[in-house]
């Protein structure tokens, strides 16, 4: 189920990790695949989380369904140049 879940949402980037359908509302929890960040300062790859914070994102809908995509948004810090 998630993977087609994945498949349907078509964004090459995030993986569908699980789905709640509350009345003509779906949720969708999505995660990125990556598990690093390229430092936009210095280029610099970083696994080193320094945040996360989660958003709820309106997206398009499915069918008569309203879409909700549960975001986590992960804030790295650069071991080279020490921003996050």
């Amino acid at each position: 189920m998630k993977r087609i879940m994945t498949q349907l949402l078509n964004l090459p980037e995030l993986v569908v990790e699980s789905s709640v359908k509350e009345g003509l509302t779906l949720f969708l929890s999505v995660s990125k695949k990556e598990k690093s960040a390229v430092c936009p300062h210095c280029g610099t790859k970083s696994e080193h989380l320094h945040q996360n914070q989660k958003y709820l994102v309106k997206d398009l809908p499915m069918g008569d369904k309203e879409v909700i995509l549960n975001l986590n948004r992960r804030r790295f810090k650069c071991k080279k140049c020490r921003k996050t």
